[in-house]
């Protein structure tokens, strides 16, 4: 598919209309005019699944009741995961006799234990995509993109966090909560918080430094109702560079719909970040701080590819969506190349080793092999 000029046509799996990130990766997709969806198993009940068709403005029949359908109806060129994540697995695995890139909605999976199951069925080099949105945002790669200069000097300290109260700021209909998906309220190797909310944060470190966790130690706690889960993570420890780290991930922070956050402290100077202003990266020298955007940046973020619409219009988070679809797009088209970040099995086996370690031990050290 090298050097491929026309829009690349999407199956998906899951993303019906009562997904939560369905409309989401569709509106994302759709975007740029790189993809053509031609139809899915949104939902695993066929009547669902036709409806979403139809919400998606796509003929009825195009909502299948099994994947062999999709590709027997059509020629896809990209399949796309977008089930709840104790099911990822599975359906990445049904995918691997089609032998296609795939698109998975992050945490790709559950444990290493399914990963490494995963391993068998694909080659090393099979295009897996994963999606962490947050780290689509123009400033974001801005950020990034001053870090790998070097200009702020060596990173000695990181700090990430994302606070939520979606746990504990239950929204209630005729005296009854309404309450999580059931499957957000169980448990597994790697308590939900952390593959919810803490591969976000995790890989939003990787992301932007460009460095690896060498060591940690963590917890977990439960701060709300729902008590036969953890809701809450406190992290802390050392990248491969020395610098330190420490991340706090929840769901029990009243008034809080989205802290996510990160700061990078460096030798001459440091970069802040935050979900809430994300049109904004706060940049901090030893004469004061300075508010830089997307026309004030200088390496990333003013590129075309980030101003769809005229700076000063913000881009949002289905703009951030979009910005790794074009990612997709172009690594499908002209080769993907190790070390890719969307390339995904190298940062899910990362974010996994660490999450289980703390999950299983209360710590994780980098093995040197």
């Amino acid at each position: 598919m090298s050097n491929l000029k026309r829009r690349l046509n999407v199956g998906l799996i899951g993303g019906g209309i009562s997904s939560v990130a369905g409309k989401v990766h569709i509106a994302a997709m759709r975007m740029d005019g790189l993809f053509e969806i031609v139809g899915g198993v949104f939902s695993s009940n066929s009547d669902i699944s036709k409806k979403s068709a139809e919400s998606y403005g796509l003929e009825s029949r195009k909502g299948y009741s099994s994947i062999s359908d999709i590709f027997a109806h059509n020629e896809v060129d990209l399949m796309v995961v977008l089930t709840p994540t104790p099911l990822h697995a599975d359906h990445i695995r049904s995918l691997a006799e089609y032998n296609i890139p795939i698109v998975c909605e992050k945490p790709m999976f559950s444990c290493l234990s399914e990963l490494s199951e995963i391993d068998t069925y694909f080659k090393d080099d099979h295009p897996l995509f994963v999606t962490y949105n947050y780290t689509g945002y123009p400033m974001v790669r801005e950020a990034r993109s001053m870090l790998k200069t070097g200009d702020l000097g060596k990173i000695i300290q990181v700090a990430a966090e994302m606070p939520q109260d979606s746990f504990i700021d239950v929204e209630m209909q005729h005296g009854s909560p309404i309450l999580p998906q059931p499957w957000r309220l169980k448990d597994s190797v790697i308590p939900n918080i952390a593959l919810d909310l803490g591969s976000h944060v995790v890989q939003m470190i990787r992301f932007t430094t460009g460095v690896e966790f060498r060591c940690a130690s963590g917890f977990f706690s439960n701060h709300t109702m729902f008590a036969n889960i953890k809701d809450t993570l406190h992290m802390s420890g050392k990248l491969t560079n020395d610098a330190s780290f420490n991340v706090w991930v929840t769901k029990a922070a009243y008034g809080v719909r989205n802290g996510l956050k990160i700061r990078v402290f460096c030798e001459h100077g440091s970069i802040s970040w935050s979900q809430n202003n994300c049109e904004q990266l706060l940049l901090g020298t030893p004469k004061g701080q300075v508010l830089l955007d997307r026309k004030s940046s200088k390496r990333e973020a003013n590129l075309k590819r980030y101003n769809r619409m005229k700076i000063g219009h913000p881009a949002g988070f289905i703009e951030a969506f979009a910005n790794h679809y074009i990612d997709i797009y172009e690594a499908i088209c002209k080769g993907y190349r190790d070390g890719d970040f969307i390339f995904a099995r190298g940062a899910v086996r990362e974010e996994l080793n660490l999450l289980e370690g703390i999950s299983r031990n209360g710590h994780y050290e980098r093995s040197c092999t």
